[in-house]
């Protein structure tokens, strides 16, 4: 977790660094390139393609970002002891402990840290005077009754 005067000292430049960042890192893979993964771990497992329905299946199912792909694909073939094709969940599985994904998921909650802060920040001097004489001419009106 990041101190709280390491996120204050974020510019807007560092901020919109890192959105543009989690933006380009965090794009969905084509369903090419998901093909592409799916014909490699079958080679690589010495299984055969999955049938074209299994397939469509696979795309509509799984949500993996390009720049996790390779890593994904590695760990199946390092990881997967059976003897059929790697199901949508263990695919996930191997997606969820990359170091790729992993610096989604923080950049996401770095991201969405910085904009809870800054909408729970506090009103500036001029917030807080425009409130107080908004909250000076309430008081006066409820007076008057």
């Amino acid at each position: 977790m990041m101190p709280s005067s390491v996120l204050r000292a974020l510019s807007d430049a560092d901020v919109d660094a890192m959105q543009s960042e989690l933006s380009f890192i965090s794009e969905p893979a084509t369903v090419e390139q998901i093909a592409v993964m799916m014909a490699y771990v079958a080679d690589g497992l010495s299984l055969p393609v999955p049938a074209e329905q299994t397939i469509e299946v696979y795309m509509h199912e799984l949500n993996i970002p390009a720049s996790c792909l390779r890593a994904v694909t590695s760990g199946i073939l390092q990881r997967h002891k059976w003897k059929r094709y790697p199901t949508i969940a263990d695919l996930t599985e191997v997606l969820s402990s990359t170091p790729e994904y992993n610096r989604i998921r923080s950049l996401k909650n770095l991201l969405n840290k910085l904009d809870n802060k800054k909408k729970a920040r506090s009103p500036s001097e001029a917030e807080r005077k425009s409130i107080g004489k908004k909250l000076k001419e309430l008081i006066d009106t409820l007076g008057s009754f």
